[in-house]
Order: structure tokens, then sequence, then C-alpha cells
């Protein structure tokens, strides 16, 4: 199944207008560098978005304007944090408070419910009460939603995870009611992991859905795949993160294949990129594959279909590719693919 995003707005330059989710998890706690932003550099990212008087927006209004076709005011950022570790009470929350600022914490209800490194539910409805704090299905388990077990059937799969993301719905709104957006409902899947059929299950049941691949989301992003920049000590450098606050969406308008678990049966992958038409320069695009070279070439029939190809097989469980072409203000248009091997 192809991806196909009928055109939409797109701001007075003839570029798409778009907005950069940012995605936190752990707040100086060194000794998980992959996954924790040292406070040196949070506090920095706040000052500038401070200092650039950058919108910050709770990321529903966002996915509420790319639903309705709506063209995003320059330097438009949400902000979300995935897993509801207890550094966010003791870190991150003091400061959004003092700033006002809105913030979304995708929470796995089975954590919370445990307690150990995370959140309680009683911390959870001080933020809620004393600052723009909202809270979103992040699934009950935190497992990998992708992943079938030995044995199990595509209705056991269903059934299964379809459970586990009502449970932490559910969770969520006996505990947080009234801090918890519908309008659309929301949920990040854990580790950023998805494939079709459960991009097909998560809308079924109502969801719009966050991965963990980067880049800014745009009119043509995928709402049951929308893209977020990942702000760990290794990527919260402040001239990285400059860079990709600032950055803009790829008019990606359709997507072969579709579904990441597709490298399992071709490795390295390829994918075709469709665009829409644009002033942005195609012919400047620069794709890699993580860290990785890539192969590109552009479909003889239409100068606006890339097809991309890594040049080695890419490695067990996530992978990217990321594409990006310079914009004519400064800066970049990105667009990012997850592929996800072995889970199936």
């Amino acid at each position: 199944m192809d991806q196909a995003v009928e055109p939409s707005a797109t701001d007075a330059s003839g570029d798409e207008s778009g907005a950069v989710v940012l995605m936190y998890h752990r707040f100086g706690e060194d000794r998980y560098p992959s996954t924790s932003v040292r406070m040196e550099q949070f506090k920095q990212h706040l000052k500038y978005l401070e200092e650039e008087e950058f919108n910050i927006w709770p990321v529903e209004r966002v996915v509420r304007y790319l639903r309705d076709g709506k063209t995003f005011p320059p330097r438009t950022v949400a902000i979300t944090i995935d897993d509801a570790y207890r550094s966010i009470y003791e870190e991150a929350y003091p400061l959004f408070k003092e700033r006002g600022w809105p913030y979304t914490v995708f929470v796995n209800s089975d954590g919370a419910d445990s307690g150990g490194s995370y959140m309680s539910w009683e911390q959870m409805r001080e933020m809620a009460e004393n600052s723009e704090a909202r809270f979103a299905n992040h699934s009950a388990t935190h497992d990998y939603l992708v992943a079938r077990r030995d044995g199990e059937s595509e209705e056991d799969w269903r059934a299964r995870v379809k459970a586990d993301i009502e449970k932490a719905e559910r969770r969520l709104q006996e505990e947080l009611s009234g801090h918890v957006p519908d309008d659309p409902n929301l949920h990040a899947y854990p580790y950023g992991e998805y494939d079709r059929a459960l991009q097909e299950l998560v809308e079924e049941m109502g969801y719009v859905a966050f991965g963990q691949h980067s880049g800014p989301v745009g009119h043509y992003s995928d709402k049951l795949a929308l893209p977020r920049f990942a702000m760990a000590e290794n990527y919260a450098d402040p001239n990285d993160f400059r860079l990709r606050v600032n950055t803009r969406p790829l008019p990606v308008v359709s997507i072969t294949p579709d579904d990441p678990t597709a490298i399992d049966e071709q490795n390295p992958p390829q994918l075709r990129l469709e665009f829409a038409e644009t002033e942005i320069a195609l012919d400047r695009i620069n794709c890699f594959a993580s860290g990785r070279g890539v192969e590109l070439e552009w479909v003889s029939d239409s100068p606006r279909i890339l097809s991309v190809q890594a040049d080695a097989p890419l490695a067990e469980g996530r992978s990217r590719y990321n594409c990006t072409a310079p914009a004519r203000e400064g800066g970049f248009h990105w667009y990012s693919f997850q592929w996800v091997r072995g889970r199936r």
C-alpha cells in the first residue's frame, strides 16, 4: 500500500508551512545519555526558543492545523516528552511552569502505576493543575507493539495491542481526566516503531500517532506516523538544536513502500519519494541512511520522483533514511522515513 496525501495549504512563498515537534525523555540523568538531555543543554534550548520568540503550541493544536489545512506561522514548535520519568517532574516541570509553556507527556501507564523511576499520578496531577501540562497515550506496557509473539496469530496480536492501548487510555482518564487531549486523541508508538497493521489499528481506535523519526511536520505528513526531533545528550548541542527547530518540511506526497517492515523483504530497502510541485531546489537534495551512503536516482518519466537506496544492508532494529534540501531563506527542508527490521 502506498502512502498518498492530498495537497493542502502552503505558505506565501510557495513552500509548505510546517511545525517542529520536539521529543524528550529524561532530564539531567547523565547515566542515560541516549535518552537524557543534560540540564545545561535543556536550559539553552528554552533560552533560544524564548529569545527568538518561537510560538510554543500544544501538540494537539499542531495536529488540528494539519487536519484543517491551516498555514502555520513561522517558528512554530511543540514540546513532547515520552515515558513519564520522574526527572520530568523534578527538573523540567519547574522550567515549563515558570514560562507558562504548554507541553505534552506521553505516559506508559504501567510505569506510572509501578512507581520506581516514573512520576506518580499525584505528581502529574500537580503538573496539570499548576502548569500547561497535558498527558497522552503511550500504551500501558511500553512493549514493542509492532512485534508479534511466537505463534501469535494476526487476530491475537490485534486483540493484545488494542487491549494494551485501551488500558493506558482508561488509566489516563481515571487519573488525569480533563488533562488528556481528545481533539484529536494522541498516541506515541513505544520506541517510535510501527508497521502498516499497527497504523491501521491505531487509526480505527481514533488516534493520531507519533513516531521517533526526525523532521518537521507539514500538511503532507502521515498523521499515523508524525515525525519528532529527538533531544538527547548526543543530539542536543545548541548548534544542532538551532538547526532542527528551524527546519521546514519537504513536500513528500507519496512513498513506496509505506511499511517500515518492508526492509525484511529487501535489504538495503529501496524507497521512492514523490514530491509536490514546489519552489524548493529538489536537485540539491542529499540523503543519508543511518550514517551510510545512499544511491539517489530521479525516475526518468517524472522529475519529482526520487529513488533512495542505501549502499549496504541496514542493521537489525530501527534505522532511517533522512533527506534534506537547502531552504532559500537559510536552513533546510527535511524528510525522514524509519525502517524497522526483525520485529515480525
